[in-house]
């Protein structure tokens, strides 16, 4: 049964000749937390900016209902 993950990502992007660092937080439908990074993974795959994981936690979400 999968479970939701909060995963916490730091961009960096130029900001004229500055470098700004914007931070981005994302849900995630996984089993378990190495199945959420793979997911934040490919998703950011081809992004032409440099970004890191700053955490993963599962979170107490029973249901998403769109």
């Amino acid at each position: 049964m999968n479970k939701y993950y909060e995963v916490k990502i730091r961009l960096q992007i130029e900001d004229g000749d500055r470098l700004k660092f914007i931070n981005q937080t994302y849900l995630i439908s996984a089993i378990a937390v190495t199945e959420a990074e793979q997911k934040t993974h490919k998703d950011f795959e081809g992004y032409h900016m440099d970004w890191e994981i700053k955490s993963i936690r599962e979170t107490s979400i029973e249901k998403v209902i769109e």
